[in-house]
């Protein structure tokens, strides 16, 4: 998945005295994904000149000549900074965007308002950057003559392949000469393929070690295996693997290290235990040993201390269990990723793949061993079920006659939508037939870029309140704001967007009222507890105020011990509450180091 924040910009347009720019800025062409680009900086739409905000576009360009019906899809979005880097906007990203002969530029008509710019102090030496972040999905450079292939190849020491891949692929040559020096097969697509997997592996060990999931490695684990089984020389890449493995078990160690801890702390635990049974037992002695004609006393005191001792241990078996609460989220956090991983271990993973002419077949060599299906009983009644999961990212029929558009549109109601838009486009103008009297645009592209959004937004509003994210909610405003303030009549999906983030808030104040009473009910449980502890030894030290027993003393050496047992129970409770505080950092800890 393309990792939206942490990447490089693709290009940075710095633009200097920009209070003294009136007219649009041009930045120089640059090459992003292999492709030719440049950005336009215009400090008043064409299209909304009262509207006084700042646009940003990126425009597709080509140095040389293409093919007939070329095209690139790319995912793409702006930052706007000051001198010192400081974020000042960030646009939601642009995705799967086609660029091509009649679509040349897509960009953000709204940033900020020029308003903005003209304040002092807003941007540093009045100077402004403007980045751009851009993530190809698919190119197509067009048909040229009769016959010519959608993506050209390029022959790399007897593999071919893409031009994305030549810089690669020459490095991987370079600095290890003798990789497929025992490379055994022949066939050109099964060496394409094979270097495919190669350049794909090394992508994934390059990642940072704590991205990488337990089924991604073992996935790693025996695409290396495979590739080295057909001859390439990858000792150097096996040594990678080992360490990415090894800094992938460190967050495992550091749950063994929480288990040891709570280990050690029961320990401490049962040792003190054994010492209040010590000292209850050497009370008892002693009651034994008495001859005190009031014996009965004793023997009520006594009982007194064996009701401390039980009370002593369900403090104990109450630390005991916030301990286990303490591993328990732990490994549980653990195992439910666990439970996935083991879900994807038999090689169903995610990944994205074409399927062209040259290229309908796709597949893993490699699921099960076939001694797991003789073993007995792993089979129910000798049956297999196969499930397959598909998700189609983009397709295309190929080149019908001299022109025609890789994505067909329909007319409704003036808005060019694609054949899967039609119904939802039907409904929305049936239900509310007034949505776009206001409309302002007159450009066919942006009219469908806004009919775009505006169905996406919908979609995502109709997902259950659950599933919405904060984020997702905040895009989810900003998209409304821009799509109402081209024209759409949109008070109905405002009030639709209200009441999703009032479930969605209501949910987060369940949960965290629910985690309030469950804080305030364990408080007055030890409250409780320690309360009955204070009354009886209350009780105890009133009776023995009104005892005039002879042997008194006896009765005073026992109220101590019994203050040493009360000072014992607080300090079990002062645990308690450090191991809960523990057990409630452990838990985000740990939650942190395996996402």
């Amino acid at each position: 998945m393309w990792n939206l924040w942490n990447q490089k910009p693709s290009f940075r347009f710095e633009i200097d005295n920009f209070s003294e720019k009136e007219i649009a800025m041009v930045s120089k062409v640059f090459v992003s994904g292999g492709h030719e680009w440049y950005l336009g900086v215009y400090p008043m739409d064409e299209d909304y000149p009262y509207d006084n905000y700042l646009s940003v576009y990126l425009h597709a360009t080509n140095s040389k000549p293409l093919g007939s019906g070329w095209q690139r899809t790319a995912n793409f979005y702006f930052l706007l900074l000051n001198q010192s880097d400081q974020v000042l906007y960030r646009s939601y990203v642009q995705e799967h965007i086609d660029f091509h002969a009649e679509s040349l530029t897509w960009g953000i008509q709204k940033t900020l308002p020029l308003s903005f710019f003209q304040e002092e102090g807003f941007l540093e030496n009045d100077k402004l950057i403007v980045e751009v972040y851009i993530q190809i999905v698919e190119s197509f450079d067009g048909e040229r003559g009769d016959v010519s292939e959608k993506k050209e190849t390029v022959d790399i020491n007897g593999f071919q392949v893409l031009a994305s891949q030549v810089t690669p692929t020459r490095k991987i040559f370079a600095e290890h000469p003798d990789l497929a020096v025992d490379f055994k097969l022949k066939n050109q697509v099964v060496r394409t393929e094979y270097m495919n997997v190669l350049l794909n592996l090394i992508e994934t060990l390059n990642k940072p070690s704590q991205d990488h999931s337990e089924t991604e490695l073992s996935n790693a684990h025996s695409k290396l295996s495979e590739l080295t089984e057909a001859g390439f020389k990858l000792e150097w890449l096996k040594s990678k693997l080992g360490k990415v493995s090894l800094k992938r078990k460190k967050p495992d160690a550091d749950v063994q290290q929480i288990d040891e801890r709570v280990k050690n702390e029961m320990m401490k635990l049962d040792f003190k235990l054994d010492c209040l049974k010590t000292k209850i037992e050497e009370v008892s002695l002693e009651r034994k040993k008495s001859d005190d004609a009031d014996g009965s006393r004793v023997k009520e005191m006594e009982g007194r201390i064996k009701n401390l001792e039980m009370m002593v241990s369900d403090l104990k078996a109450k630390l005991g269990k916030e301990k286990a609460i303490s591993s328990d989220d732990g490994i549980s956090t653990f195992i439910r990723r666990e439970i996935v991983f083991v879900m994807i271990t038999c090689r169903c993973t995610f990944e994205q793949h074409t399927f062209q002419t040259n290229s309908m077949s796709w597949g893993f060599r490699k699921t099960l061993p076939r001694s797991k299906f003789k073993k007995k009983r792993f089979l129910e009644n000798d049956r297999l079920i196969v499930e397959v999961y598909i998700q189609i990212v983009e397709t295309f029929d190929g080149e019908r006659g001299d022109v025609l558009e890789k994505k067909e549109t329909v007319d409704i109601n003036g808005f060019q939508v694609l054949a899967s838009q039609i119904t939802p486009a039907r409904k929305l103008f049936a239900v509310h037939p007034d949505l776009a009297d206001d409309f302002k645009p007159k450009n066919q592209v942006v009219r469908t870029e806004y009919m775009n959004v505006l169905l996406n937004l919908i979609e995502t509003l109709n997902k259950p309140s659950q599933d919405h994210s904060e984020t997702e909610l905040s895009n989810a405003h900003s998209k409304l704001s821009e799509l109402t303030e081209a024209g759409f009549k949109l008070e109905w999906l405002k009030s639709k967007l209200d009441e999703v983030s009032l479930k969605r808030k209501k949910a987060d104040a369940d949960v965290q009222q629910l985690d309030e009473r469950l804080k305030n009910l364990e408080q007055m449980k030890l409250d409780f507890k320690l309360d009955c502890l204070k009354s009886k030894l209350e009780e105890v030290s009133l009776e023995r105020k009104k005892s005039d027993d002879v042997d008194g003393s006896r009765v005073r050496e026992m109220e101590g011990r019994i203050k040493n047992l009360e000072m014992m129970v607080s300090d079990l409770k002062v645990k308690m509450d450090k191991e809960e505080a523990k057990s409630f950092a452990d838990g985000f800890l740990l939650i942190d180091e395996v996402d």
